[in-house]
């Protein structure tokens, strides 16, 4: 069939017309060695993919997964490709492009140029990394960015993931509760809400904190054009963030229980999360600065 003098040539050409019948998960696989070998798809061969790319339906979760999850390890080109040859659309059918193209476009270059964001070196060397981070064992904060913003459009991202891909429910609530952060913080801001306010970062840290570079990045990706939006305070907040995740509350919540004669509750989680905040923000530093805190905290709970 000339396969040889097509492998010179970096040409990607069907031995037969019903190959995509047969294995429909080629057309994803002629796609990713196109981008990743600089290799061509030849004129026929590409018409054929085109006309069976809704073959794709038929792929099973598990093998679907196994194509597109190394393609969102792939640079951004790959994702364009498929949207204009209308093939990512049928993996997913609500994506917005506008919003796609946004996010990945920024991600890009602040991964490329983190010091266009943060002027210390240690936050910048720690933001690059996170993107290489695992969320569980088959898949990075990278690869979980780029399924939030392909399934930006769907009402049940977790379910639409878990169907599409047979992902673990980590990776499924992970993709969600990005989309969901991003929303919750824009709707805050929209409203007028102070979303750099130590309560409102609190109350955001007790249901999305894992999701806080990704939700306040897209934040700042969308608004980062308009003049009265809080540039440098926003990503002063990630850099801090990105600092101080890692580090342990200077207080536990087994001493806040025992010490001021609390149960266990929402309620201390709550305090927590309120602790957690002044913490990654440096506006404490040791346990004394905490119990000043844990007492105003109470007081005002009690008012």
């Amino acid at each position: 069939f000339g396969g040889l003098n097509d492998l010179k040539k970096k040409i990607i050409r069907q031995v037969k017309d019903d190959i995509y019948e047969k294995d429909p998960i080629r057309i994803l696989r002629a796609f990713r060695f196109k981008h990743s070998l600089n290799f061509k798809i030849e004129d026929e061969t590409l018409k054929t993919l085109l006309r069976d790319k809704s073959l794709l339906e038929k792929v099973t979760p598990e093998r679907m997964q196994d194509e597109f999850f190394r393609i969102l390890l792939m640079d951004n080109d790959i994702l364009y490709d498929l949207y204009e040859a209308k093939v990512l659309n049928v993996i997913f059918p609500h994506v917005n492009f506008d919003f796609m193209d946004m996010a990945l476009k920024n991600l890009k270059e602040s991964i490329e140029k983190p010091e266009k964001l943060f002027k210390r070196e240690e936050i910048r060397e720690v933001f690059v990394n996170f993107w290489n981070e695992p969320v569980g064992k088959e898949i990075t904060h990278l690869q979980t960015f780029k399924l939030a913003v392909l399934t930006f459009g769907e009402e049940t991202p977790a379910l639409f993931i878990r169907r599409r891909f047979a992902a673990s429910l980590r990776i499924c609530t992970k993709v969600q509760n990005v989309i969901f952060a991003y929303k919750y913080l824009k709707n805050s801001y929209e409203e007028d809400q102070d979303i750099l306010a130590v309560d409102f970062i609190g109350t955001f840290f007790r249901t999305y904190k894992k999701e806080t570079i990704e939700a306040y990045l897209l934040l700042y990706f969308t608004f980062k054009s308009l003049r009265k939006f809080p540039k440098k305070e926003v990503l002063d907040f990630i850099g801090l963030f990105v600092k101080n995740r890692f580090k342990s509350l200077v207080i536990s919540g087994k001493e806040i229980v025992k010490e001021y004669g609390l149960t266990p509750s929402p309620f201390v989680g709550d305090l927590l999360m309120y602790l957690k905040a002044h913490q990654i923000l440096e506006k404490i530093k040791t346990k004394e600065d905490a119990k000043a805190l844990i007492d105003k905290y109470l007081k005002r709970g009690s008012e």
